[in-house]
């Protein structure tokens, strides 16, 4: 078990979980783009995924795709750093989210299997509660500047629906990823 994976799950929850998320604010309230975007962190056992994925009209596909890149970028490279009303916005929908998923019976199986496979063991609801509860603002720092913003030179873009000019969408495309970009490593559209 990765010891960041709980400010991982935090910060995925201020990027891209729920209608107060920055990803929500600036491409739904803001910009008036998608009609729907979130973020998931997918976590296994030898590795994890931070997806983004949104729904919008083909005319808007590459400012979307922008903005996504740029809020990542500037919130990774520190730009925009998490400050504490996110923090604690999160870790309170976190903690809600949480409790109130345990009601269910699905839910709660599908949650007990996957620790059992995992940590073999189940845990605690007050343990994770606290895991939640400890993550700070100068973890969410060093995690995205010592190790996610590191990452993004393995970013995959994969976009589904009718696309009249690909060419000229994947130019774009790659050239707004290569703007975000920073540390000096250069991403390509997939």
């Amino acid at each position: 078990a990765a010891p960041d994976r709980y400010v991982t799950h935090v910060l995925n929850r201020i990027l891209g979980g729920g209608i107060s998320s920055r990803l929500s604010r600036k491409l739904r309230e803001e910009a008036g783009l998608v009609y729907a975007v979130q973020s998931e962190y997918h976590a296994y056992r030898d590795a994890g995924m931070i997806s983004v994925e949104g729904s919008t009209g083909a005319q808007h596909i590459a400012e979307a795709i922008a903005i996504v890149l740029a809020t990542l970028g500037n919130l990774l490279s520190g730009q925009e750093p998490v400050d504490a009303e996110e923090l604690w916005r999160a870790k309170t929908h976190m903690r809600v989210q949480h409790l109130t998923s345990s009601e269910d019976v699905h839910t709660r199986m599908c949650r007990l299997a996957t620790q059992e496979l995992y940590f073999e063991s189940h845990l605690d609801t007050h343990r994770i509660l606290a895991h939640i509860d400890a993550v700070e603002l100068g973890h969410l720092t060093a995690f995205t500047r010592d190790y996610l913003s590191r990452q993004l030179s393995l970013a995959h873009l994969a976009i589904v629906g009718p696309i009249d000019d690909v060419p000229a969408l994947r130019s774009r495309v790659t050239r707004l990823m290569n703007e975000c970009a920073w540390r000096g490593e250069p991403l390509t559209a997939a």
